[in-house]
């Protein structure tokens, strides 16, 4: 594969592996990357100077068989890589602005990019990209749930007080590749666009989403893209109508609406969903 692209700055060995592994973390959903994603990055570093210099096929195999054994050691393990590298300003730079190129896929993407930023963001320095990073805002859960995982945020309290801090006075639109963030949805007959309200208990940064209505067939296939991109870490499979639901609105209220079975293969017609509806997402209680 011939290289396309040499990277500005200057990049030691070392340096070029931290970066490398600092794209394969902004890869991570939840402790878990997918297989298209994984191997965009053996693509992309083939295509570049540093990184198609290295054996990088090998060092993103084993940055996911390490993942994969113990993901919270692995977190811990890059955070304090991160804490320790010596970056030039340039280089930090750089980084940033290429981790914050992408579209975010979750409030958990959010938060590790808010570590990165934070951690490399030494004072009186302030990188290229850290604004955008600071003014993303990801929910309370996610923080919650780095701080049950992950040993580093525990023990940097002061990183842990800013974050939050960041997030209280944060407000963002960020978007999904394939569903994205729509704080304004104009009513236009011509587009293929279904509005669903996202309700607080589902996300605090997200407020509605607009999905490509002719990208999805099924009323099981727009649960299966709600699930994947907003609920697997929150509930369980198979648990719609006991501990998360959908909601058409009539136009006085919403309500909920039924899944008979299992695997639903209704269309989305036939299940009374068309791209003039608004739709909201929720969790249940858990005594329902």
């Amino acid at each position: 594969m011939t290289p396309e692209y040499t990277l500005n700055g200057n990049w030691n060995l070392e340096e070029t592996e931290l970066f490398m592994k600092a794209m394969f973390c902004r890869k991570i959903d939840y402790d878990k990357i997918y297989d298209e994603s994984f191997n965009f990055l053996k693509d992309w570093a083939g295509l570049g100077r540093p990184f198609s210099d290295t054996n990088y096929d090998t060092i993103f195999n084993n940055f996911r068989e390490k993942l994969q054994a113990n993901s919270a050691l692995f977190f811990d393990e890059f955070f304090n890589e991160l804490a320790a590298s010596r970056f030039s300003d340039e280089n930090v730079s750089i980084l940033i602005s290429t981790l914050t190129h992408e579209p975010v896929r979750s409030g958990f993407q959010v938060l590790l990019m808010k570590i990165i930023g934070n951690v490399l963001n030494k004072q009186p320095f302030v990188p290229e990209g850290y604004e955008a990073v600071k003014k993303m805002k990801c929910s309370l859960y996610d923080i919650d749930y780095f701080l049950e995982k992950y040993d580093f945020l525990n023990d940097n309290t002061a990183l842990l007080d800013k974050i939050v801090n960041e997030h209280n006075e944060a407000s963002v639109e960020y978007s999904f590749p394939d569903v994205y963030v729509s704080e304004k949805f104009l009513r236009d007959e011509e587009k293929e666009e279904l509005l669903i309200k996202i309700d607080p208990s589902v996300s605090d940064a997200i407020k509605s989403l607009t999905i490509n209505f002719a990208g999805i067939n099924t009323f099981q296939g727009l649960l299966n893209t709600l699930f994947n991109h907003l609920l697997s870490n929150k509930v369980s499979m198979y648990s719609y109508g006991k501990q998360w639901v959908l909601s058409k609105y009539d136009g006085v209220y919403f309500t909920d609406l039924e899944k008979p079975q299992d695997s639903d293969g209704r269309s989305l017609a036939r299940s009374g969903i068309d791209k003039k509806s608004i739709l909201r997402l929720r969790l249940l209680p858990i005594s329902q």
